[in-house]
């Protein structure tokens, strides 16, 4: 189901399922996406998005011998396009993209080939702004749990106009 609202420009997509390539097992899934954009920063050559937030995502990846149920993807996205379809280089485009978030997230490894599954669920993180071709700071927050015990917790910044970055794990 997708809703689109105008004024605010807000996109939502509810029940979302990409199929294996097999068109049976489910490859990734999620119950909502939200995603809210400021329309008028369009015309000043910048895409603010205000709001990012995807809820109970689900995605297994599987490695069968040497292959990995997502290659297929990979080799679609690494296609060469069969002409140069680019004129002159367009002037720098700046983005902002404030408040991503990602809830109730769970992640399935299969690896058939060693005949070992690892799931690690309620996967959630928060990124307060990220920013690309500005002066401003970015930082960023991760925080997900393995079903077997134990998470891992990360926090990060980026100064742009100093080239530096800051990091913290847990």
């Amino acid at each position: 189901q997708i809703q689109i609202n105008y004024f605010p420009a807000t996109f939502n997509i509810i029940d979302f399922k990409m199929f294996e390539a097999d068109e049976r097992g489910t490859f990734v899934a999620f119950d909502t996406l939200i995603v809210a954009i400021n329309p008028m920063r369009l015309f000043s050559s910048e895409l603010e998005i205000e709001k990012i937030r995807l809820v109970k995502p689900v995605a297994t990846i599987t490695r069968k011998d040497s292959i990995f149920n997502f290659d297929d993807i990979i080799a679609f996205f690494n296609a060469k396009p069969k002409e140069d379809t680019v004129g002159k280089a367009p002037k720098p485009f700046k983005y902002v993209i404030r408040n991503i978030s990602l809830e109730k997230g769970n992640l399935t490894f299969n690896d058939k080939r060693m005949n070992y599954t690892n799931i690690m669920s309620n996967i959630g993180f928060t990124i307060p702004y990220v920013s690309y071709n500005r002066e401003d700071i970015s930082e960023a927050g991760l925080k997900f749990y393995f079903e077997n015990g134990g998470f891992l917790q990360a926090k990060a910044g980026y100064n742009q106009k100093k080239g530096a970055y800051s990091a913290d794990f847990t």
